[in-house]
């Protein structure tokens, strides 16, 4: 599953991808079209209501509104990739975040498998550390793991 930008996150990402509002007939960058104090969230929800424009991060070179535009994770989240604004990307929700997201699923489902099916054949997982893992024991815990052998206090081992 995919952890949504939030809207300041969005406003920081159409900032840094060159986004325009059209203006009393003119194009605008975003950063300069300041309306007084206004926070980053409720920018980012006016230029949602006005003409902002922005060009696609896949390659396509088209400019879509922003009514028409999804905000991509370039480095998927499933795949540790952070909800960050260096993360994101603004893209045509037809056919280019559809196109991406579908060849995305596809590679994360495989890696997703592969992980399953390593952990399950060689013993590793994703946090194979000694503080991630859980006991498989119940409390207590034996002083010496052999099924027939037990050590007494003297330090002896006899049979059980």
């Amino acid at each position: 599953m995919t952890k949504p930008f939030t809207p300041r996150q969005k406003y920081r990402i159409l900032v840094a991808h060159d986004a325009q509002v059209i203006v009393d007939g003119a194009l605008v960058h975003v950063a300069r079209y300041v309306y007084g104090t206004m926070s980053e969230t409720r920018r980012f929800a006016m230029l949602r209501d006005l003409d902002c424009i922005v060009r696609c991060a896949c390659g396509c070179g088209v400019w879509a509104q922003l009514r028409d535009v999804d905000f991509h994770h370039v480095n998927e989240f499933a795949n540790g990739g952070p909800t960050a604004i260096q993360n994101g990307a603004p893209l045509r929700r037809q056919p280019c975040h559809a196109r991406l997201s579908a060849a995305y699923a596809a590679v994360t489902g495989k890696v997703t498998r592969v992980r399953r099916k390593l952990s399950v054949t060689t013993g590793i997982r994703e946090n194979d550390s000694p503080q991630a893992r859980p006991s498989h024991r119940s409390w207590p815990t034996r002083s010496m793991s052999h099924p027939h052998l037990k050590r007494r206090f003297d330090g002896s081992v006899v049979a059980r």
